[in-house]
């Protein structure tokens, strides 16, 4: 199989110029998991951030997309007080400032 130019194709990534990353692509960019409990949530939860030292800052965001809570990374175990909040689905973000975002479905439940 040739391309438009005349050159021969011998795989998929052949098409991708050399030094650029197709979307979608593993980048090879290590994000820790970061573990939320107890999911759902009342109360209190409870985030640990194995590489704390490296996050910048971790935030709760509600499905309009507005942030509920937002805080810099300090420590490795961080509690969110969540009785605040309406009960819903939320996005919960760790900001790796150098090698991007963890990102989680929490969900809030009152009863």
């Amino acid at each position: 199989v040739e391309d438009a130019s005349g050159d021969v194709l011998t795989g998929i990534f052949n098409t991708v110029p050399e030094g650029t990353t197709p979307i979608g692509a593993d980048v090879n960019t290590y994000l820790p998991e970061v573990l939320a409990y107890p999911n759902p949530v009342q109360s209190i939860l409870t985030v640990v951030i194995p590489d704390a030292d490296m996050a910048g800052e971790i935030r709760l965001i509600d499905l309009q997309g507005r942030i509920v809570f937002e805080q810099q990374v300090t420590e490795q175990h961080l509690k969110i007080d969540c009785a605040a909040f309406p009960s819903g689905i939320y996005s919960l973000q760790v900001v790796y400032p150098d090698r991007g975002m963890s990102v989680q479905k929490v969900q809030i439940i009152h009863q």
